[in-house]
């Protein structure tokens, strides 16, 4: 419940055996200092006649203690694709992943398990297409999706500070201490909408 929310930022609620999420949020305005957890930015360019080459930089901003996991890069590549390949640019950073272009949904998936904080990583996707390179088939290309999930981040900065289990049909509750809050609660950020377009 969240009758008492405005004057003392509490939250009464009643959990069932197991996991439960407590809250899901949107940040509707921008807070500072607010760092977005990926940044991505991407090129396209003709190698030749048939062939273009879609170069994509990933950026990992989390903090270096922290990883991005379960990252999935879709591409929507053009109608007449005949094959689409993948080579990766990391330079000394651990990063690896596998693609795959699937040609039933028109897409190309690139997917890493995890990423460290701090790192970079440079997808190079080579499109090879059943006719000659022209202006509208460069504009079938994108736009670029993402999706992942961040463990223990919160950007907005929100934090759970002291929590209390009650237990029993009186509600007599347990106080835990903000260090022990901890082992109780696991924060989650994930991608929700993430695109960038060409």
């Amino acid at each position: 419940m969240l009758r008492n929310f405005d004057s003392s930022r509490e939250i009464s609620f009643s959990y069932c055996d197991g996991e439960t999420v407590l809250m899901n949020y949107r940040i509707a305005r921008q807070p500072t200092p607010f760092i977005l957890p990926f940044r991505m930015y991407a090129h396209l360019d003709t190698l030749s006649q048939h062939c273009l080459l879609l170069v994509v930089k990933l950026k990992n901003d989390l903090p270096l203690d922290r990883v991005g996991k379960k990252i999935t890069i879709m591409v929507s590549m053009p109608r007449r694709t005949s094959s689409a390949s993948c080579a990766t640019s990391e330079g000394k950073q651990n990063v690896s992943g596998k693609g795959e272009y699937d040609s039933q949904h028109q897409v190309y998936k690139y997917k890493c398990e995890k990423m460290k904080g701090g790192t970079g990583m440079t997808l190079l996707i080579t499109i090879v297409l059943t006719e000659k390179v022209t202006n509208a088939i460069r504009k079938e290309v994108g736009p670029i999706q993402m999706n992942f999930e961040a463990p223990n981040y919160a950007p907005s900065g929100l934090k759970i500070s002291h929590l209390r289990i009650g237990m029993g049909v009186n509600n007599i509750g347990y106080p835990t201490h903000s260090k022990g809050v901890t082992r109780w609660i696991r924060y989650i950020c994930q991608s929700g909408s993430y695109t960038c377009r060409l």
